[in-house]
């Protein structure tokens, strides 16, 4: 049932607020509660939004994750206005201007970019936070055999994850290793050194779309632990939110109030966010012992990967995010 009313969450604020009201009069206290045991659900969005860019009949639109279509569920196609068909799911993002479909193909390519920049700078491990649904140690895994992947995320999507990697390849690859973790709960620290994790390689940290549901407290101890338990030359990728849109207090960032009241809903609140000014931020990582390689947002995006063979803009990214690429000073 919470999973058919989220469905709707495409639709402006009011509406969904109204929807809600009515049905909070009716239900039991309760009802909307994301269940113990549930797996992500910005985790699986995330993962039909690439499922659906990876159907794209432009090479240079197209998103590079083809594993993606098998991490999402039934029920999630079934509920929600995606789908495993091309030309229905962009109907939808079109209609109605879905930006966190443009962003969501960006990042991965994006992502991937700076992830291939990081192994050519010698990472022989990687750690994934929030992992979710990422695919990169599958998807290069042939390439990537001495590289060491650790998975990060909360007990049931990695469950449920590791499950699917069975389905997919038969088994789970002997260089990866998953970590279950609450970020906001516990140190993961600890959890990572248990698990093998070795301070004295070059390691690639890769969090996307992770900081802004993790605690500003948890995202301040996490870059202070890239600084002092990774070797020289190890290297940072995540995104993050602007402080105004996550405050919603900036007509200059449409949309992003509604997503948080969305993800709030599903159990998933936006906790954090980065200053607006990127040299701030910039400043804030060099206080934590890093240095910034790229911030990126929406102009960029689009330049570097939403424009397709005819010179065409495929459609503009969200503009409330951006996108770090920042490392430990190399001597």
């Amino acid at each position: 049932m919470f999973r058919q009313l989220l469905s709707y969450m495409w639709l402006p604020t009011w509406w969904i607020i109204l929807l809600f009201a009515c049905l909070i009069l009716v239900m039991p206290a309760g009802v909307f509660a994301v269940r113990s045991g549930e797996i992500s659900l910005s985790a699986e969005m995330s993962a039909a939004q690439r499922a659906v860019a990876a159907k794209h009949p432009d090479i240079r639109i197209k998103n590079p994750d083809y594993l993606a279509e098998n991490f999402v569920s039934d029920e999630f196609w079934h509920y929600y206005h995606y789908s495993r068909d091309f030309d229905a799911s962009m109907k939808f993002v079109r209609t109605f201007r879905i930006g966190g479909y443009y962003y969501a193909n960006a990042r991965t390519k994006h992502v991937d970019d700076c992830f291939h920049n990081s192994l050519e700078n010698g990472a022989e491990q990687v750690v994934i936070m929030g992992a979710g649904f990422d695919s990169r140690a599958y998807r290069f895994g042939k390439d990537l055999d001495s590289v060491k992947f650790f998975e990060l995320d909360h007990p049931a999507t990695s469950l449920r994850k590791q499950e699917l990697i069975k389905e997919i390849l038969g088994e789970i690859p002997g260089n990866v290793t998953f970590v279950p973790i609450d970020f906001n709960a516990w140190k993961f620290e600890d959890a990572l050194r248990k698990a093998g994790y070795d301070s004295k390689k070059i390691t690639c940290f890769i969090w996307e779309s992770g900081s802004m549901y993790t605690s500003k407290e948890a995202v301040d101890r996490t870059f202070r632990f890239i600084f002092s338990q990774s070797a020289k030359a190890s290297s940072v990728i995540f995104d993050y939110i602007p402080e105004p849109a996550l405050k919603g207090g900036s007509s200059q960032y449409r949309g992003a109030r509604r997503i948080a009241f969305r993800m709030s809903l599903a159990g998933e609140p936006l906790l954090s966010s980065l200053p607006e000014d990127v040299k701030v931020v910039e400043d804030y990582l060099n206080n934590r012992g890093l240095e910034v390689l790229s911030n990126v947002g929406q102009k960029e995006l689009t330049r570097m990967y939403l424009i397709g063979s005819d010179g065409k803009v495929d459609g503009m990214p969200s503009n409330y995010y951006r996108i770090t690429h920042a490392r430990v000073p190399a001597p």
